[in-house]
């Protein structure tokens, strides 16, 4: 269960996006969770459902929150 907080970052190996995404929330100090859809295939079926097709993905409290090629929120 997600709680109202919590961030969930789907990535996977070598994703230039999900290392910029990763490295903005670490400088603001804003704690997180890593899914990695390489290695988790129901996390990669849950993106495809959600009508994703490419990470980094970004979860707040189970809402998506769109993030740029940068890894900023937009």
């Amino acid at each position: 269960m997600t709680t109202i907080n919590e961030i969930v970052v789907y990535t996977q190996t070598n994703c230039p996006g999900c290392i910029a995404v990763k490295a903005n929330l670490k400088r603001l100090n804003i704690g997180f969770t890593e899914v990695r859809v390489d290695l988790d295939d129901e996390a990669r079926m849950f993106l495809i459902q959600q009508g994703h097709k490419s990470v980094p993905q970004v979860y707040v409290g189970g809402i998506h929150k769109p993030v740029n090629a940068k890894g900023e929120f937009v």
